[in-house]
């Protein structure tokens, strides 16, 4: 037995971000992207053949851009975790959670999302400062409207928690951009929760 958590890294981005640390590269074709969720998917099965009692406090899936998958393939995602938590022990406040960017969301992939059980959402804004766009970055930045209309996407959906990510230290930020971020996202986004990340 045990309680441990799992974390699904998916790599893949439509365009990398010069700030970002973690493993990632240009979303690949089709195949490439099967090819490497099959291989997930055969360690997770190893994994739990040896330990078959174990029991989940967390499951989060992250990256990269898991929302950036096809459709097929996003569903294969979904297929995997399904599996997980059929076959496992999860805790009373177990709360799977999937990383999802403004511009892969569909309401296509909210609905696999849901389907599969999965309750919270979490979207990577970075920041609301218009002046990124001219930052050289990497990080390609939505339209404010397009920001509100897929946020309320996800809250149409019903019974999501959504979380927004910012982060602060860009160059590009004057001293007032993280307040303008707080106040832009409270007011217009209404998440149920803001995680806020100091670049380093």
């Amino acid at each position: 037995g045990g309680t441990i958590s799992f974390y699904i890294h998916i790599p893949f981005c439509k365009n990398l971000c010069k700030f970002c640390e973690y493993t990632r590269c240009l979303v690949p074709d089709d195949v490439i992207q099967r090819n490497y969720l099959q291989i997930i998917h055969r360690d997770i099965r190893k994994f739990l053949l040896e330990y078959p009692n174990i029991t989940l406090e967390g499951f989060d899936i992250g990256g990269g851009t898991p929302s950036v998958l096809s459709p097929s393939n996003f569903a294969y995602l979904m297929q995997i975790y399904r599996e997980v938590v059929h076959r496992v022990n999860v805790t009373d406040d177990f709360e799977p959670s999937i990383e999802m960017s403004i511009n892969t969301i569909t309401s296509d992939k909210i609905k696999m999302v849901h389907e599969a059980g999965i309750r919270r959402i979490s979207v990577g804004i970075q920041s609301l400062y218009f002046s990124r766009r001219h930052s050289g970055i990497g990080w390609i930045y939505p339209e404010a409207n397009e920001i509100v209309s897929k946020i309320n996407m996800i809250r149409n959906a019903g019974g999501f928690k959504i979380n927004v990510d910012f982060m602060y230290g860009f160059d590009f930020q004057g001293f007032s951009a993280v307040d303008d971020s707080e106040r832009i996202a409270l007011e217009q986004l209404n998440p149920d929760q803001v995680t806020i990340y100091e670049l380093r």
